[in-house]
């Protein structure tokens, strides 16, 4: 309440004031509400797992549908979950030369159902990542993965066969973790199951 005793001005200005205090408590309280996470379908929401992935914010899930996928994915900043819905025998990504899987910027994420077909290398993980594969093929023409820069990265009921130079490469400060899991290169023979660097 304003006194009225009170000059003109003096009433305008606490006028003023309390009209400003409701404005930033409104602000304050919409602030609060949480976003709430989305769920993407690839092709249906977007064409592209890498048009879903440019939309996303963290906490968000992909859903990629059975298909070729001929596109290098990367994953540009946010924490979200890619899935193929119908697993890794139906659901391939294929780019044209290079690295099938880019996470660089620091990122929790778990990819989950995938066939990877990569002239160079499957996965690049780096930046202080944190990254989950869950059953995936991996067929690489140079290396399977390589995890630098302070990563994880957790491969669980993974394959990763075809490479010529290694299965995985990391760096000292990062971590591996391989829970039933294949890795043959293409020149191993059958005894021939893990094949993992690890250099400064």
């Amino acid at each position: 309440m304003i006194d009225k005793r009170l000059p003109y001005a003096a009433r305008r200005l606490g006028g003023v004031q309390m009209r400003y205090a409701t404005v930033t408590l409104m602000v304050l309280i919409f602030s609060t509400v949480a976003r709430a996470q989305v769920t993407y379908v690839v092709p249906g929401d977007y064409a592209t797992i890498q048009d879903a992935l440019n939309a996303a914010l963290d906490g968000d899930t992909i859903l990629v549908q059975p298909g070729t996928y001929p596109e290098d994915v990367f994953f540009n900043g946010h924490d979200v979950t890619l899935i193929g819905v119908a697993g890794s025998s139906l659901t391939e990504i294929e780019p044209d030369g290079g690295t099938a899987i880019r996470v660089l910027l620091g990122e929790t994420v778990t990819i989950e159902g995938f066939t990877l077909i990569a002239g160079v290398k499957g996965f690049e993980i780096d930046g202080g990542s944190d990254v989950t594969v869950i059953d995936c093929l991996t067929i690489a023409g140079n290396t399977g993965a390589t995890v630098f820069g302070s990563s994880t990265a957790t491969f669980r009921n993974c394959q990763i066969e075809g490479f010529i130079s290694r299965g995985i490469e990391a760096q000292p400060t990062s971590t591996v973790v391989l829970e039933d899991c294949f890795i043959q290169g293409s020149q191993g023979g059958s005894n021939q199951l893990i094949e993992l660097l690890i250099h400064d």
